[in-house]
């Protein structure tokens, strides 16, 4: 009998290969040493973009960056796996304050019902 995932499955599967056959050996040795950390990190910024995105004006990469104290380009990085497993949602786009257009997320209901279990757990 075939068993639906749940949505925690979400946070720990391989949602985007983590390296490409062209990367280099270092590339790959360290995608290894994050990827237990991947689950973590995809939960803390869910729980962030539901604690913190802005109902009118959703969140940014650069929002989440400042928040959680993290690097940006990890941030993009968490938001599109988390994209990628229908948690959250791509919402267009705003100026970021350097001007440059930065992509807008807010969390999709399926990311909230997820959040709430994990807070009540």
């Amino acid at each position: 009998m075939f068993e639906q995932p749940s949505l925690f499955d979400s946070l720990t599967a391989e949602l985007v290969p983590g390296v490409r056959l062209t990367d280099p050996v270092t590339s790959v040795t360290a995608f290894d040493s994050v990827r237990a950390e991947l689950p973590r990190q995809r939960a803390l910024v869910l729980l962030a973009v539901v604690e913190h995105q802005n109902r009118l004006f959703g969140i940014t990469a650069a929002d989440l960056a400042s928040i959680l104290e993290r690097q940006q380009s990890v941030m993009s990085k968490r938001l599109g796996e988390l994209v990628a497993a229908g948690l959250c949602d791509e919402a267009g786009t705003r100026r970021g304050p350097s001007g440059r257009l930065l992509t807008v997320y807010f969390v999709s209901p399926a990311g909230l019902e997820l959040a709430s279990r994990m807070e009540e757990a």
